[in-house]
């Protein structure tokens, strides 16, 4: 089962993708951590890669309130400070 829903927050509603396996029942749930753009078809699916796999996919759009141009900001990341944590082959594109 896949999905879009929007949460209720203050003020608004934020836009949200799920991805669950086939069979009902209880899976992990993965939080599938949107790119600076928000949310776009890559994170949806990787949510479908993963529900495939036996968990329940989540990702959101934490940008809804804002639409973003190039020029609005500059990113700077620094050695250390992200974990990477690498996933199989088969949820790489």
């Amino acid at each position: 089962e896949v999905g879009e829903a929007q949460v209720p927050v203050s003020p608004g509603y934020l836009p949200i993708y799920f991805a669950a396996p086939k069979n009902p029942g209880k899976y992990p749930v993965v939080l599938v951590i949107p790119e600076v753009w928000g949310l776009h078809e890559y994170q949806k699916d990787i949510c479908r890669r993963l529900a495939k796999a036996g968990y329940y996919a989540v990702s959101l759009d934490n940008y809804f309130r804002r639409t973003w141009a190039l020029d609005d900001f500059k990113v700077t990341i620094s050695p250390g400070q992200f974990q990477i944590i690498q996933f199989p082959a088969e949820f790489c594109g």
